[in-house]
């Protein structure tokens, strides 16, 4: 069996992978697809689907394809990133105000699908990053509303415990099987029911990253078809920040 991505890149104490080298580095990759989705989209607006089916179809798989290979740099990217995030516990992060942001981040994809993204009660303020926490919850509420089966209905929730905080994020998604559960923080491992999707298979990965970095916890719980149940722990409150 060949080695994780994981781990080819944390057993080689010499390979010295910068943030700024990992942005320069996707970011050259990138480049040769600007103009491919650019060409796509000029087809598009001028090919008829009545006149060239067969040449707007093409064009619109170009877009699709290059599109989504564009996402999988970018979330190639912050997976090399996240791979030694180190613990800030002298920054804070205002739960109420991030979850606010990333609710306007995701509206035109709840309008769209006629979902809901719920918040309660009002959250205290955590230690740590609020870039890090953002890209934890971006992937949490992404998968919640592309696995989602009807309409998504996502519900987030707090339980203070001592100057921790346990979070819940309930949605009514596609869930996960038991060999899902198995193999969920695996990278590039695809689910049975999200091979039904666009999907690259690092979103939880990425997830858990962050998790071990802050020395968190993480459980999933879900009963297929019907609802998924993700629980992260030991969320340190910042002092004097109460639910």
């Amino acid at each position: 069996m060949s080695p994780s991505i994981d781990k080819i890149f944390q057993s080689n104490t010499n390979l010295d992978i910068s943030s700024s080298f990992i942005d320069t580095m996707f970011h050259e990759l990138k480049k040769p697809l600007q103009p491919l989705i650019g060409f796509s989209e000029v087809l598009l607006e001028e090919i008829s689907l009545d006149t060239s089916p067969d040449l707007y179809f093409a064009a619109k798989r170009i877009l699709s394809s290059t599109e989504l290979l564009e996402d999988f740099i970018r979330q190639l990217s912050t997976y090399f990133k996240t791979l030694n995030l180190e613990k800030k516990e002298e920054n804070h992060t205002d739960l109420n105000s991030l979850f606010s942001e990333l609710k306007e981040e995701f509206q035109p994809q709840l309008e769209k699908s006629q979902g809901e993204l719920n918040i309660r009660p009002s959250l205290p303020k955590i230690r740590g990053d609020s870039s890090v926490y953002k890209i934890l919850f971006q992937n949490l509420i992404k998968n919640s509303i592309q696995y989602s089966i009807a309409a998504p209905k996502i519900v987030i929730s707090g339980t203070q415990t001592g100057g921790f905080l346990d979070l819940e994020l309930l949605d009514n998604g596609m869930g996960f099987s038991e060999e899902d559960l198995e193999n969920l923080f695996k990278p590039f491992y695809r689910g049975h029911a999200s091979k039904k999707t666009n999907g690259i298979g690092l979103g939880l990965p990425i997830c858990q990253h962050i998790i071990k970095a802050n020395e968190l916890e993480i459980g999933v719980q879900s009963i297929p078809n019907q609802e998924t149940k993700i629980l992260i722990k030991k969320l340190k409150i910042q002092k004097n920040a109460t639910l």
